[in-house]
């Protein structure tokens, strides 16, 4: 691994802390888990309830299904506002295309 006896001596004392990297070779070195190093080590590790367990099939599927209602919903919404704001314009046009009303206050 490249480490001097005394890299790690100060390492085993506290009076050096081990990196991330340095961690990741040891434990590809020892071929042990990279948690446990990171623990002997005094490195930061998860604590159990924060580790993320991964996602079972269901939990993906249910995800994908309200993704898809929502991109649907969305959909008709901005189809919606396209329409509203289409007719808008048409309106506007149409106000422009009329000729002016004489004043009739007068």
């Amino acid at each position: 691994m490249g480490v001097s006896d005394s890299l790690v001596s100060r390492i085993e004392t506290g009076a050096t802390a081990a990196t991330d990297e340095r961690a990741e070779q040891i434990a590809e070195a020892l071929d042990l888990d990279i948690i446990t190093v990171r623990r002997n080590l005094g490195l930061w590790v998860p604590d159990s309830q924060d580790e993320k367990q991964p996602d079972r099939p269901g939990d993906i599927a249910e995800i994908r299904e309200e993704m898809i209602n929502l991109t649907q919903e969305f959909g008709a919404r901005i189809q919606e506002w396209t329409r509203r704001l289409e007719e808008i314009e048409r309106r506007g046009d149409d106000e422009q295309d009329r000729p002016e009303r004489p004043d009739q206050t007068g």
